[in-house]
């Protein structure tokens, strides 16, 4: 009798510093996971660290049971991690993406708009900008389409880094 060989599904965990990023990533999980490949592609699990700078994040992630394929460590740049704490998340074969300053930024950026000088700075214009909750997927649902997403991976080398764990090349 010839026995069926069944592909375990690989499975990624990221973990970002804030509520913000969490609903980012979903949202991104969301527009590209769910297009009819999702059940062949990778299991996706995306948790926030609740904030706190880099290495809180690290410290998290260091900390989070469970098996996972991959993980990937992802933080804003405004409160990096000590170098000692990057280079054990890369030793363990994980990703580490610092986004330049904050997730704001990188959204005003991808939005092509001015970024402030700060985080704080960043926070206030993206709330003008969306009028809406940045903790919420439906935010960026209203904002961004998939076109705009991948014409500015080629400007933000983080957002293709992420955008590389839901299998956009």
């Amino acid at each position: 009798m010839i026995r069926k060989v069944v592909k375990q599904r690989e499975t990624i965990l990221i973990i970002c510093e804030g509520r913000t990023d969490e609903a980012f990533f979903k949202f991104l999980r969301q527009m590209f996971m769910s297009q009819g490949h999702a059940a062949a592609g990778p299991k996706i699990t995306i948790k926030d660290a609740g904030g706190m700078g880099g290495l809180h994040v690290c410290r998290t992630a260091l900390r989070e049971p469970g098996e996972y394929t991959h993980r990937v460590v992802v933080y804003d740049g405004d409160v990096d991690a000590p170098l000692a704490i990057k280079q054990e998340i890369l030793a363990k074969g994980w990703s580490l993406i610092v986004i330049d300053q904050c997730i704001e930024a990188l959204l005003l950026t991808l939005l092509q708009r001015r970024v402030p000088a700060n985080s704080n700075a960043c926070k206030i214009a993206m709330q003008a900008v969306t009028k809406a909750s940045l903790m919420e997927v439906e935010t960026y649902a209203a904002m961004l389409t998939q076109r705009r997403i991948l014409e500015a991976k080629d400007r933000i080398p983080q957002l293709a880094e992420v955008l590389r764990h839901f299998g956009v090349a």
